[in-house]
């Protein structure tokens, strides 16, 4: 049987800390396809977070300054069903 184990960096990985890399490295996609139907697979993930005031951008926004922008942005679209914002990187926090 094959087994392994595999390590995936996410978004927030590919937007802080990979421009500071030589060898930029992006986040793996989301989806997966299995070319056998009656195949099995085991999952778990767990997300990490930055610390609160872990820098994430060149201009100095700290973890917790992106995470209020971002839902400040989202609840400012609660109420509008039709519209879509750019809400800054799309990490899942």
């Amino acid at each position: 049987r094959d087994s392994g184990i595999v390590f995936v960096l996410g978004d927030g990985w590919a937007q802080w800390l990979s421009p500071q890399l030589k060898a930029p490295m992006r986040a793996a996609a989301h989806a997966m396809v299995m070319s056998d139907s009656t195949a099995r697979r085991a999952w778990y993930g767990r997300m990490f977070l930055p610390p609160a005031e872990a820098v994430v951008s060149a201009d100095g926004v700290t973890f917790r300054e992106w995470k209020q922008q971002q839902e400040q942005a989202a609840l400012s679209l609660a109420d509008k069903p039709n519209k879509s914002a750019d809400v800054g990187h799309p990490v899942g926090c």
